[in-house]
């Protein structure tokens, strides 16, 4: 019950802060939103349901999350502990006061559970005992976003309504048969233009409803917006990060977004750079093609070397001094196999060999190694077919010969066009080594690349197909190249370094090819050495009103290690970037 709750909840806490955050700042880019204007909440939190164990947190994290946007500008509805009429009375107070709003959120914390692919809410007097209930006890979720979507132009729903729920299981006593069109937490949803909707877990999975005060959600969409320099889309990062550090991976909050802007919560909020701006440094490293003065010490008023004076030529193979990570094997042709989704009729896939597939919406392929026993990697990449940065979501589970699940190897749950996935997989002492490999999780409509490696091989990075140039990066070198804007579908600049242990500081400059004082947004995210999530996303934002911005971040390093960066626009704009790694002293 609990589990099943927290997802929900988890939905609702999202949508909630995707909303208040386009409300604030919901202008053209280049003009930043000085006035707030209309902004409306309603905040519901069921925790004293009649027919089911009592839940301890939704009314607390109502009452807290409406403290909190009641501080941030915002007109707040609140109900707590609503039976069926109530909570059709307040949405619909919700509904008529929305009207000429400039934006509208809704936060949900309680049961929710789908019927066939319906989400709906649970009011605290529902029993749920015969097959009809879900249309008369209810309170279905797409009739809450339609009439947000009637009366507003921007829309943030957050769902904390993910956990384990005992009155599905009445439901599924009284349907029989059609007991299998409940389903396990929320479904995916599809948010209108104008609206994101944000679950406190991914769909089909439930949530934790946490020990303390607030679930896991809630908890971190609160300390996200106790002090809001970030838009909701850099927030919503952060609570995710939140949710996964705090439950140990085991939930991994999700949104579906069709904002037309960034927002933020704080009412006329600019929009500032997320970190402290760091300039490079002007002094070119030897080696350098650069013709640009270096500052003189001692004279403290002399100008700081602008973005056009370091954008130069990043340096040649035989001037770099550092040692740098080795340029990417290249990868062998994609099998000509066709997926099967029968799970009795697996395909075969072998040693080195990468084979294809494209996934619909919550369906699985199969498919059946055939390598001697030993160890091996399994390396997944995974691409929205529509190639929009938005929820990407896959998973590679194993089962024995005989169909027995020995659980998943990897998962993944972020907002990107593509990601890698990379398992480890040790069949040495397996009788039978021909396991099953199950890809499955998928949102969206999406495209798939699995290949099996021996452990000691070489593996293409960082994806397989329509890859990215990977260039070497010397330690303490700027390197300079020009991002495409997000629209185009760009890849990013993909840089390779190897790193001792100790500690760095990455820093990204960025600046507008159009000359045009306006939003500057863009990003660096960190992977592995072939190109695998592994927790380095957002490592450094640059979020501005200006011409060009900067953003540092201090990374600490235990070990040696290969790392690739990333950097990528975050909006329809192209950009100069200057990008380094600079080695720090010990302390």
């Amino acid at each position: 019950m609990r589990l099943r709750r927290c997802l929900d909840r988890l939905v609702l806490s999202r949508f909630a802060v995707a909303a208040v955050a386009f409300l604030v700042f919901a202008l053209p880019p280049g003009e930043a939103a000085h006035a707030a204007g209309k902004r409306l909440a309603l905040v519901i939190g069921n925790s004293a349901y009649q027919h089911a164990p009592l839940l301890k947190n939704p009314r607390n994290d109502a009452d807290d999350l409406a403290a909190m946007l009641e501080k941030l500008g915002f007109t707040v509805i609140k109900g707590v502990d609503l039976d069926k009429s109530a909570m059709d009375r307040t949405i619909q107070q919700f509904a008529a006061a929305l009207h000429g709003a400039d934006a509208g959120v809704f936060f949900y914390a309680g049961h929710g559970l789908q019927v066939n692919g319906v989400n709906y809410l649970v009011p605290t007097d529902a029993v749920l005992a015969s097959a009809t209930a879900p249309d008369f006890e209810l309170v279905r979720l797409d009739v809450v976003q339609r009439s947000m979507e009637r009366e507003s132009a921007t829309n943030i729903l957050f769902l904390d309504a993910c956990r384990n729920n005992p009155l599905a299981r009445n439901l599924a006593r009284s349907m029989g048969t059609r007991s299998a069109e409940i389903g396990r937490g929320l479904a995916a949803v599809e948010s209108g233009v104008g609206t994101l909707i944000s679950f406190s877990t991914q769909p089909g999975n439930v949530a934790f409803d946490g020990g303390g005060r607030n679930s896991p959600f809630t908890a971190a969409l609160l300390r996200q917006l106790a002090a809001p320099r970030e838009d909701l889309s850099s927030l919503l990062i952060n609570v995710r990060n939140d949710v996964m550090s705090s439950t140990q991976n085991q939930q991994v909050p999700w949104e579906h977004s069709a904002l037309r802007a960034k927002f933020f919560f704080a009412a006329g909020q600019e929009a500032a750079p997320s970190v402290a701006s760091v300039t490079i440094p002007a002094a070119a490293p030897a080696g350098t093609a650069s013709n640009a003065a270096s500052p003189d010490p001692a004279k403290p008023d002399q100008a700081k070397p602008s973005i056009a004076q370091l954008w130069q030529a990043a340096p040649t193979k035989t001037q770099r001094q550092a040692e740098v990570a080795q340029a990417p094997p290249a990868a062998p042709p994609i099998a000509a196999k066709a997926a099967s989704a029968d799970v009795a009729a697996p395909m075969p896939i072998d040693t080195g060999e990468i084979v294809k597939g494209r996934l619909a919406a919550n369906k699985s392929h199969y498919w059946q190694i055939k390598a001697p026993a030993g160890r091996y990697r399994i390396v997944l990449d995974v691409r929205r077919a529509d190639d929009a940065s938005s929820n990407l979501m896959a998973a590679v589970e194993v089962s024995d010969p005989d169909g027995r699940k020995l659980g998943q190897l990897a998962g993944l749950n972020e907002i990107d066009v593509r990601r890698r996935l990379l398992a480890t997989l040790d069949t040495t002492d397996n009788p039978r080594p021909d396991l099953i490999l199950r890809v499955t999780g998928a949102s969206a409509i999406t495209d798939y690349w699995l290949g099996l490696f021996p452990a000691d091989a070489a593996v293409p990075f960082p994806y397989f197909v329509r890859t990215p140039r990977v260039d070497a990066l010397a330690l303490g070198h700027p390197a300079a190249t020009t991002l495409a804007p997000l629209s185009v579908g760009s890849d990013g600049a993909w840089y390779a370094t190897d790193l001792d242990a100790q500690d760095y500081r990455v820093s990204a400059q960025v600046e507008r090819t159009d000359g045009i004082k306006g939003n500057v947004m863009a990003h660096v995210d960190m992977f592995g050495p072939i190109g695998e999530s592994r927790g380095g996303n957002g490592i450094c934002n640059v979020n501005a009103i200006d011409q060009q911005a900067s953003c540092a971040r201090k990374l600490v390093f235990s070990e040696k290690t290969s790392v690739l960066f990333r950097i990528r626009a975050d909006n329809d704009v192209g950009y100069k970037l200057v990008f380094k790694v600079d080695p720090l002293p010990s302390e």
